[in-house]
């Protein structure tokens, strides 16, 4: 498929936002072309890696109109530059497609430096500045906006709870994603974002599970979960994490969840005509391993049937609750240290060997173990279904030994009210100096 590239217009100045203010980039096609386009989409990809690498040269190869992420962009450390890191670990993958104007990046936590370096911050006037807008020439606010391209428009959001305009239903980039959707007379109308509305290790995230079927989405595509997911609910949701970095644990199946892809990276490809949109996940050996149509005027095309559950990790040996790790636990340092640590803060007891090697051999992110114990049977098991300020008060007993004090409950409370997983709050509270001198795993 030949790329087009051409814009009609670009979209307002870094700060500014609104569809008065902007004009949707407009891709336009080339003379005498067939009105069918095609765009990649995948998440979780700045690691420096050879998935990534892979995922990069099969994206090229299928010469997109566009390509769209679905956030973290980057994996950093703390204190690094990002005007260094953001081109090595992501641009370069794609820099034709940056060169062109037809790279189209959603930010993610990671991005937002939750954790690792921050690609972009306040610019103390409502707007944001740094290396995401410097390095990038992006529509609109660089933070969320939209691209129109033939039959297909797509809107990309910012639901990280630190975006300047809301990550809510109600927030003024809702209500913009509302107004603008409603403008488009593009036959499809797809959200691109990080967060998704619904994933089976822990159900999603409610805080971006916005009225998309009412405003006019036909399906949303997502991130941060390390794995390939279709659900299917009102509309379509994708999660494609497998960008490049490594593979993350799925978990069991929530309903509507049709397919999942856990084992290799891949890209999502996405063909859209006048009368059909048609959605493949395609992992990097070329396989297509999912696939789902939608057509104009007629019903869904049949699902395929959903993929049986990803084996469980080894089932933990019994402790006392309460019990404190003795040796070697004590004397680990560095990512075993943290991982004993966030046995204690999650289930109150020190790790058993076969659960502690399991993980420990896994190359995923600990932010991941951490939202796998939170949701845990274990966990459940140990603590019933809780609330938010439940929660809260769970980790509070399990890390530091009391109850939280009212003003620390609200606090905490309103971050998981306004977005933020458990499994950070968890990590958050394992990796606190407090429980460091309080267990003696200072490593």
């Amino acid at each position: 498929m030949e790329s087009r590239r051409d814009f009609l217009g670009r979209a307002g100045a870094i700060g500014t936002i609104g569809a008065a203010a902007a004009v949707a980039p407009f891709l336009t096609l080339p003379a005498g072309a067939e009105e069918t386009v095609g765009v990649a989409l995948f998440g979780d990809y700045g690691v420096d890696s050879p998935g990534q690498d892979a995922v990069a040269r099969m994206v090229d190869r299928w010469q997109p109109d566009a390509v769209f992420t679905l956030g973290d962009n980057v994996y950093s450390a703390d204190d690094v530059d990002p005007y260094e890191v953001l081109p090595r670990k992501a641009l370069r993958f794609y820099q034709r497609f940056v060169d062109a104007g037809t790279f189209f990046p959603a930010l993610g936590n990671h991005d937002w430096g939750d954790p690792g370096t921050p690609l972009l911050s306040s610019d103390g006037n409502g707007g944001t500045r740094g290396a995401w807008h410097d390095l990038m020439t992006l529509p609109g606010n660089g933070r969320y906006y939209d691209v129109r391209i033939g039959p297909l428009h797509v809107f990309v959001l910012d639901d990280y709870y630190l975006e300047p305009d809301g990550n809510k239903a109600g927030s003024k980039q809702a209500e913009w994603l509302r107004t603008t959707a409603a403008a488009s007379n593009a036959v499809w109308k797809i959200v691109t974002h990080h967060y998704p509305p619904y994933a089976s290790p822990l159900g999603g995230k409610a805080s971006i599970r916005w009225p998309f079927e009412q405003w006019g989405i036909d399906a949303s595509f997502a991130g941060h979960w390390h794995h390939y997911e279709r659900i299917e609910k009102d509309i379509l949701y994708f999660v494609n994490g497998l960008g490049g970095a490594p593979f993350g644990f799925s978990g069991n199946p929530i309903p509507g969840s049709k397919k999942r892809v856990a084992d290799k990276n891949g890209a999502i490809r996405l063909t859209a005509s006048a009368s059909r949109m048609t959605i493949e996940f395609v992992d990097t050996s070329g396989r297509v391993r999912d696939t789902v149509s939608r057509f104009v005027g007629s019903t869904p095309a049949p699902s395929a049937p959903a993929q049986p559950a990803q084996p469980e990790p080894p089932m933990p040996e019994p402790a006392p609750t309460g019990s404190l790790v003795d040796e070697p636990y004590r004397s680990m340092t560095g990512r075993d240290a943290t991982l004993v640590r966030l046995y204690l803060a999650a289930f109150d007891r020190a790790p058993d060997s076969s659960g502690f090697s399991y993980w420990r051999s896994l190359r995923i992110h600990l932010i991941d173990i951490a939202s796998y114990f939170a949701a845990s049977a274990e966990f459940r098991n140990r603590y019933g279904t809780l609330t938010n300020g439940a929660f809260v008060e769970r980790v509070y007993l399990n890390v530091l030994g009391r109850g939280p004090d009212a003003k620390g409950a609200r606090y905490w409370t309103g971050l998981l009210e306004d977005g933020i997983d458990r499994a950070d709050v968890l990590i958050g509270f394992s990796e606190s100096l407090e429980f460091k001198r309080r267990t003696g795993i200072l490593g």
